[in-house]
């Protein structure tokens, strides 16, 4: 074990030993009603790309702190919507976690916890359960296959299931001589506290076939982007994943993106109503039209006032058509804009002006060969639009999305698209992003809440 490790390990002895006079184990551990609720099972459901277990960290050794704002409700909320199980590190001194967290975390869910600490005693299983887990995390680096063996068959007693770590082979080796039925492989080697995401990868391939059929696998650490979950499906069956929601400014967001599951744009914001009720319905960017033709045309003061407001995790895009590149930087210094979108005949040239940027370039599609710009432009986004000879957007016309299948997930598709029509859309194209205008408006310029609320709820309902 490295110096880190030893110290967490060392610090559990002393901790475990307070604990075993302030409360000890005969105290509660009669009163031990076993667990209703299956970890194993809702981790190993088959009906999904891959299954989350979601974590609740505040800090880590590693990192120090991770979530400045934890609100536990709120996190709460949107974990039921998209995990099937949570991780709730316990640990008080090095990941400023605590006892209670599981019970009141679950006050505002019905998920199964996974407990994850350094269990290193038996009394760490019956509390385990007394705080209210259902599942416990054994690290096979600070625990021998004895000691693993007991607190599984301990942990099942308690209708508690029990997640195995490990970091190599040897790990690996000594867990496979136990009755372990869940290996979480951790990309994060404790000894030096870097991760390899290759690790899993390395590791899963060590695990005999006739084993595997019977372990359900999760992988751990590093995983933040959408292509490390693309991956990971169809060879493990969970990723547990923490530190990409903790320090994220919007963790629904994040979990839609990682889960492939389209966000949405809702674009012309003119006025600070539209701005909040786009926010309150779910949106996750807001389009602000600097076009001085378009009837939604924002003044960039006027625009930099609401976008001050908005909270962080939304993102606010400038819409501009072929406009001087040196009005753009202006505009985009004065508004803090996070993206910029590029709707006119703006040249890969042009767009390459702007590397340092994120840039969204439109692509307006009058036939299937219109698709093949998409391969001119190094972007990060492309914007799929409808083709209009006299309107650069927010026509309210669809076109086409046959001509498209099923794109990489780097599109916004706009054209059209109203709570009606999305859904179908979203499987024909499988956007990251759709983006709506005139679909949500009463007249241009003024948007309809009703309207606004419908479109969303049609997007996250697509599954």
């Amino acid at each position: 074990m490295n110096s880190l490790l030893n110290k967490i390990v060392e610090y559990k002895r002393k901790e475990l030993r307070r604990k075993k006079k302030e409360f000890p184990l005969n105290r509660f551990k009669k009163k031990l009603k076993k667990s209703k609720k299956n970890f194993k099972k809702a981790i190993s459901g088959k009906n999904k790309e891959i299954n989350f277990i979601a974590e609740l960290k505040k800090a880590s050794p590693s990192s120090g702190i991770i979530c400045r704002n934890f609100n536990l409700k709120k996190i709460a909320k949107t974990y039921n919507k998209y995990a099937q199980a949570v991780s709730v590190l316990t640990d008080k001194k090095f990941f400023k976690g605590s006892l209670s967290a599981i019970k009141e975390f679950s006050k505002y869910s019905d998920l199964p916890v996974l407990r994850k600490d350094f269990i290193i005693d038996e009394y760490d299983v019956f509390e385990s359960r007394y705080l209210g887990a259902d599942a416990i995390l054994l690290i096979a680096s600070i625990l021998d296959t004895k000691h693993i063996s007991q607190f599984i068959e301990k942990a099942k007693k308690l209708g508690m299931d029990a997640v195995v770590e490990v970091n190599n082979k040897r790990e690996l080796n000594k867990v496979l001589n136990t009755s372990a039925e869940i290996i979480l492989i951790n990309n994060r080697n404790l000894n030096s506290f870097k991760i390899n995401l290759n690790t899993t990868k390395k590791i899963i391939k060590e695990i005999p076939k006739k084993k595997r059929k019977k372990i359900t696998v999760i992988s751990a650490s590093g995983i933040n982007k959408r292509k490390d979950v693309k991956e990971f499906s169809g060879k493990t069956d969970a990723l547990l994943v923490g530190t990409a929601f903790m320090e994220s400014d919007n963790i629904e967001t994040t979990f839609r993106m990682l889960c492939g599951l389209p966000l949405v744009k809702i674009c012309g914001i003119t006025n600070q109503t539209d701005a909040g009720n786009a926010i309150k319905a779910g949106a996750s960017f807001l389009g602000f039209n600097f076009y001085r033709k378009s009837p939604r045309y924002m003044k960039p003061k006027n625009a930099a006032k609401i976008i001050k407001t908005v909270p962080s995790g939304i993102q606010s895009v400038g819409v501009f058509v072929n406009q001087e590149k040196s009005e753009v930087k202006k505009i985009k210094r004065i508004c803090k804009l996070d993206l910029l979108q590029f709707h006119g005949k703006e040249s890969p040239k042009y767009c390459a002006e702007f590397k340092n940027e994120n840039i969204i370039k439109t692509i307006r599609v009058k036939n299937k060969n219109s698709l093949k710009l998409l391969r001119k432009f190094n972007t990060k986004f492309k914007l799929l639009d409808s083709f209009d000879e006299n309107f650069y957007g927010g026509t309210g016309k669809i076109f086409d999305h046959s001509f498209t299948g099923k794109l990489n997930h780097n599109i916004f598709l706009a054209g059209g698209l109203n709570s009606k029509n999305v859904c179908r859309a979203i499987k024909t194209v499988n956007p990251f992003a759709v983006d709506v205008c005139s679909g949500v408006e009463k007249f241009p310029g003024k948007k309809d809440f009703v309207k606004i609320k419908q479109f969303v709820e049609a997007v996250k309902n697509v599954r």
